[in-house]
């Protein structure tokens, strides 16, 4: 134990800032009081302590437990800053908090069908329990191709729910497993003349309320152990001309008249499409967040840890704690610059969103139409290429931070399993990272297009994430000047990012061009201009507009009590590690042209991350949630790694127990007795 008590107050000490005004200008003060004081009650109530180890059946009846207190706690989820709140503070509490039954409720309120209202005040109550069903095991990202149909009948008047095969079954759909009593199904849409008319959602009733046993036409259950989020229960069902009325389609995509006709406002099939999955824009969005949160506690835990551990030193009677070792802080130290920049980025992103959705209301005409169509499309962009980036930069940094604590980093108690398997299941889920990104990029193409058509129209957006694009000209025309033995500013990483996005949307542009000319239709064009062109485009363009967001707080920080220059030198690392990774594209676009350009770069990045040592441990302290949420023993506040991880130790269940089959290890095996029957066997 000796070394470890009391370090983190000695960085502590060192620090130039106070945490609470960092915290306070990072995200807005409503969100941090509203989800500490979530947290504070969950902290006081034994239905929401650790379990510890628990099967998923047994885990799946706590969740189900939490979920009805939380109904009782009634948390305020009033505004757009107490809904974010409410839903950080729950999944970094336990992924497994949030169901997809709240998407359930919020698809059914944006309905707005009066014969809803009862069953949505008995799912907001948590009587019943509904799921989101969209996957099936054939298809998944290629939405358009489900195909489990919904058939309208005239003489019933209802719709004729149906599985051609196992292929159409809808699997991992969260909560079906077990519990869910209803679904938001979607299925193609067919009329009596046999017509297909695209994907729409149905609310389909599955279990009888009363006695949970499934419906006579449907067959559903529990898909089986994940690698994570156990606490859920995902499932699969299949219809058998399962019939539901008519009532239960969905608004959104088209209707059908009593006859049989289908009516659609929409001018095609594709946009209809696009109308049927906007509730996932919401999923990406809140997934972003969640993302960071896990990043947040990973690095957090790393950096206690790091600033904790001694081993070696310059003589054999001093060890150095390992947090100073510039190979540590170069590991370490870009993933918390991430965790300050994206925490800061993820309640503007969800804002955005809600600010979109009040304008898609034509209720409320929040703006005009034309508008409205515009931020809609920049936020669906925004939040697919959020939560693919944000997915990557979580999954590598809590990766890195669980092989910065050594063997200790494996034990599970250390929470780093938990959360590597939480971010894990998102890199997945609203659509695949790498898939998402393609919708990303065919948003800057298709304005980046229209430019290049003529006609003079400006490239812009309603919140500024592609005005870039509109300089593209004079953006490429420049190059960097870096001066031998200067340091890189967050200015100059802003540049290098700005260069990036002009550059990769001309090549990718250019590169979908050449495609389309070779003779490929657009299908194959397009995939075949993904690798470094549209996938990596996609990705700086959203690491260029959050590095831009953070800019702009950096440069209107308060210069008193050392902010600004705190914000600034996270800018600035963050800035340039990720810029390092696109260093072979600077070179390839003329942006580099010497080598000593990688090399100025580096030394400053490098020259950052040894400003932020004697800062970090305090800079955790302003993201790390409290220790009943943070978990890990090598982590905590009080400093005290080894007597946390000791106490885990000796309180695991059982862990001094002799195990009920001691017996086998004391019985001796005959030395080759089965050897020889099988040498027999053979004979």
């Amino acid at each position: 134990m000796a070394g470890s008590i009391n370090a983190l107050d000695a960085y502590r000490k060192r620090a130039s800032f106070e945490v609470a005004r960092l915290k306070q200008l990072i995200e807005p003060k409503e969100i941090i009081e509203h989800r500490e004081s979530i947290w504070e009650t969950l902290a006081r109530d034994p239905l929401f302590f650790d379990p510890g180890e628990v099967l998923s059946d047994e885990y799946q009846k706590l969740m189900i437990k939490r979920n009805k207190r939380l109904v009782e706690y009634n948390f305020a989820t009033d505004t757009p800053a107490e809904r974010y709140a409410y839903s950080t503070a729950l999944f970094a509490h336990d992924v497994s908090n949030l169901s997809p039954h709240s998407m359930f409720v919020d698809v059914l309120k944006r309905a707005n069908k009066p014969h809803f209202a009862s069953l949505i005040e008995t799912a907001q109550n948590y009587r019943v329990l509904g799921c989101f069903a969209l996957t099936e095991i054939a298809h998944g990202s290629n939405s358009k191709a489900l195909r489990t149909t919904a058939t309208y009948d005239p003489t019933t008047q209802g719709f004729i729910i149906h599985s051609p095969d196992i292929e159409a079954a809808k699997c991992w759909v969260g909560n079906l497993g077990k519990v869910a009593s209803f679904a938001i199904l979607f299925a193609q849409l067919c009329t009596p003349d046999g017509a297909h008319h695209g994907v729409h959602q149905f609310l389909v009733p599955l279990r009888d309320t009363h006695t949970l046993k499934t419906l006579p036409g449907v067959i559903a259950g529990d898909m089986g152990v994940k690698l994570g989020m156990n606490g859920v229960s995902n499932g699969f069902v299949m219809f058998n001309n399962y019939w539901i009325p008519y009532q239960n389609l969905l608004p959104g995509g088209g209707e059908v008249t009593s006859e049989g006709n289908f009516v659609s406002p929409h001018k095609d099939i594709a946009r209809q499409h696009v109308a049927m999955l906007a509730p996932l824009s919401a999923g990406r969005v809140t997934i972003t967040s969640f993302q960071i949160g896990y990043l947040r506690a990973a690095i957090s835990i790393a950096i206690r840890y790091s600033a904790c551990r001694r081993q070696f030193g310059p003589s054999p009677q001093e060890e150095l704690p390992i947090l100073e070792y510039q190979l540590q802080q170069w590991r370490l130290f870009p993933h918390l610059a991430a965790a300050f920049v994206w925490t800061h980025f993820c309640p503007t992103l969800f804002s955005d969103y809600t600010h979109a959705l009040e304008a898609s209301d034509p209720v409320k005409q929040v703006c005009h139409p034309v508008k409205q169509a515009s931020l809609i499309k920049e936020v669906h962009a925004l939040s697919c290429g959020a939560k693919a980036v944000a997915g990557f930069i979580a999954r590598d940094g809590i990766q890195e931070s669980r092989e910065a604590c050594g063997g200790h980093g494996y034990l599970a108690a250390n929470q780093f399993g938990t959360l590597r398997g939480s971010v894990d299941s998102l890199l997945t889920a609203e659509g695949d990272n790498n898939l998402i990104l393609f919708q990303a990029a065919a948003y800057i193409l298709g304005h980046f297009a229209e430019k290049q058509a003529g006609g003079g129209r400006p490239i812009t957006s309603p919140l500024g994430s592609l005005d870039i694009l509109d300089h593209c000209e004079d953006v490429l025309k420049g190059s960097f000047i870096g001066v031998e033995g200067s340091v890189l500013t967050h200015r100059d990483a802003v540049g290098m990012f700005e260069w990036l996005q002009c550059y990769l949307c001309t090549e990718s542009f250019m590169k979908l061009q050449t495609e389309l000319s070779s003779g490929k239709d657009g299908f194959i064009a397009r995939e075949d201009s993904q690798v470094y062109h549209c996938h990596t485009l996609a990705q700086v363009y959203i690491e260029c507009f959050v590095l831009k967001k953070f800019a702009k707080l950096v440069d209107n920080a308060p210069l008193e009590g050392n902010l600004k220059a705190i914000t600034d030198k996270l800018c600035t690392l963050y800035g340039l590690s990720r810029a390092e990774r696109h260093v072979s594209t600077l070179y390839q676009g003329g942006y580099f042209t010497q080598p000593g350009d990688v090399r100025l770069l580096r030394t400053s990045l490098l020259h950052c991350i040894h400003l932020l040592k004697d800062e970090v441990v305090t800079l955790v302290d302003a993201l790390a949630p409290p220790d009943n949420i943070l978990k890990a023993p090598i982590g905590l506040s009080d400093g005290e790694p080894y007597k946390n991880l000791f106490q885990s130790m000796v309180t695991h269940p059982k862990s001094m127990e002799r195990p009920y089959w001691w017996e086998e290890v004391t019985v001796n095996p005959s030395l080759g007795s089965r050897h020889d029957r099988i040498v027999k066997a053979k004979l």
